[in-house]
């Protein structure tokens, strides 16, 4: 790092994500630092979004389940677990073989699950499928109708 000191080196720090536009920056000594012997750089860097082939998969799959859904020709639980079987294959047969194919590896989805979310619906379904039995959401869908027609 002496040499930096003197200007004699440049250092080309190059940063790629996938469905992002890499970029290259060089550094130099005017926007780097010295800290504890350590060369230290402070930049903020933005990558631009660049749609791959993995984005425009993941918008088609995600249009086929809500048009599934919707014709309800499947039952939506299996709506839902055939779309996320799609993008699990689809990052794991071509995003193997091509990063531009690269949706959602089955860890990072992990992550993703949320129990409150998931424990707070499932509370509601039962609400929902108790009051559906007794009867209670006929009688407040009928009240409503003919407060209706009397308006």
């Amino acid at each position: 790092m002496e040499q930096l000191e003197k200007g004699d080196i440049r250092v080309v720090l190059e940063v790629s994500k996938i469905a992002f536009a890499s970029i290259s920056r060089t550094l130099s000594k005017i926007n780097m630092a010295k800290q504890n012997g350590r060369w230290i750089f402070w930049e903020v860097i933005k990558l631009k979004r660049s749609p791959n082939a993995g984005f425009y998969i993941s918008v088609f799959i995600l249009l086929l389940v809500f048009i599934l859904i919707t014709m309800d020709i499947i039952h939506r639980t299996g709506v839902a677990l055939l779309g996320v079987a799609l993008i699990f294959l689809t990052t794991y047969i071509l995003g193997k073989r091509d990063p531009n194919y690269y949706i959602l590896s089955f860890e990072r989805a992990v992550q993703y699950i949320d129990l409150n979310v998931i424990l707070l619906l499932m509370g509601m379904m039962i609400i929902v499928a108790i009051l559906e039995d007794i009867g209670i959401l006929n009688g407040f869908l009928l009240g409503h109708l003919n407060y209706l027609e009397e308006v």
